[in-house]
């Protein structure tokens, strides 16, 4: 009898633990489709849409310089840098494949590599960048946003690109080609992600027999550290540079866009971006009363950041060179790397998910 009853504890605690597991498991697994369902496949096409509706803005500025084209031009510049805030972060699978990630937008550029290729391209009036065919064969760091914008606006801001200069006709050639570029990397970032055999395929059926992903844990994790990886970059390579050592000495004009002032709407997109994907995949429903207050905290900070860049009354190059700005700068660099500790410890804590690894340093 006493062997009897030893035997059914034994299996009782088996069964809680199967049963335990079993509930993790189908846990991690909704990450992974609400992840693509609700936040990567509305924003890829949202990309897509807003990269062919910036094409087609260039070719009209080109065609006709007036007020109203530039305006249009400018507006939509500005739409689909948001846009690309809402997606540039989400570095696995197929940002990472074939140069697409640099092919879009050419960051981080610590050596001016873009600035040095257009330099030598201008002085040529290189033709080999004035069809999209020709440019696809050229440098990524020749293609995408970033490249656009330099030869759109002139170092203060002001749109050059459509006005009456002895480079106007090649360089609104070489624009419409960036343009045209970008649609194509666009599209396929979409088709990418919707490809049922490619990287969703990984995330949504992890196979222990295949060498990526092996369970639903692990695309949990994976799509999980990219979040964080996501703040580390606006920390370290944006906000970090712009504060530099002093108001003379930092880098603030390498921050994305900020040539053309739409760094604080790259930066403030991205925070909310991080957030919006942290929600929609459901990693904050997980958590019990007692953990709900990491959802509030993650909220609140993201929010805290926001305001803080709405807070800039200058671009933010000028910011960076501003004494009370840059404390406005020093705080979000602080706010950042809050909500970079509590998702990376707290919330991965409470989660079991291995957070913290971010593919920028390897640990």
């Amino acid at each position: 009898m006493i062997k009897c009853r030893h035997i059914t504890a034994f299996l009782a605690i088996i069964t809680s633990l199967w049963t335990q597991q079993s509930h993790a498991e189908n846990h991690f697994n909704a990450y992974g489709h609400q992840f693509i369902e609700n936040y990567v496949d509305p924003q890829v096409a949202a990309f897509s849409q807003s990269a062919i509706k910036l094409d087609d803005t260039i070719a009209q500025l080109c065609q006709q310089n007036s007020s109203a084209h530039q305006q249009a031009f400018r507006t939509q510049f500005s739409s689909t840098v948001a846009a690309l805030a809402r997606v540039d972060f989400l570095r696995l699978g197929p940002l990472n494949n074939n140069s697409l990630a640099q092919r879009i937008n050419f960051f981080p550029d610590k050596r001016g590599v873009t600035q040095r290729q257009l330099n030598k391209v201008f002085a040529k009036q290189d033709s080999s960048v004035t069809t999209a065919e020709r440019l696809a064969r050229k440098s990524v760091a020749l293609q995408g946003m970033g490249t656009l914008e330099k030869i759109a606006f002139d170092k203060d801001g002001a749109l050059i690109l459509g006005k009456t200069a002895t480079d106007a006709p090649f360089r609104c050639s070489f624009a419409q080609a960036i343009g045209t570029r970008l649609v194509v990397s666009a599209t396929e970032l979409e088709k990418e992600w919707q490809n049922p055999k490619g990287y969703r395929l990984q995330l949504l059926e992890p196979d222990a027999q295949k060498p990526n992903l092996k369970s639903h844990q692990e695309a949990a994790e994976a799509i999980f550290n990219a979040l964080i990886t996501a703040l580390i970059v606006n920390k370290d390579q944006i906000v970090l540079p712009a504060i530099g050592k002093s108001a003379r000495k930092n880098t603030a004009y390498k921050a994305p866009f900020a040539r053309s002032h739409n760094s604080v709407l790259y930066l403030s997109t991205s925070l909310e971006a991080i957030q919006s994907a942290l929600t929609t995949s459901g990693f904050l429903n997980q958590l019990t009363d007692e953990q709900a207050w990491v959802a509030d905290s993650l909220r609140f900070e993201t929010q805290n950041g926001v305001k803080t860049l709405a807070k800039l009354k200058s671009s933010f190059k000028m910011a960076a060179k501003d004494a009370n700005e840059r404390k406005q700068l020093v705080y979000l660099n602080i706010v950042i790397g809050s909500l970079r500790e509590t998702m990376a410890t707290t919330l991965a804590g409470y989660l079991g998910l291995a957070g913290g690894f971010n593919s920028l340093d390897g640990d």
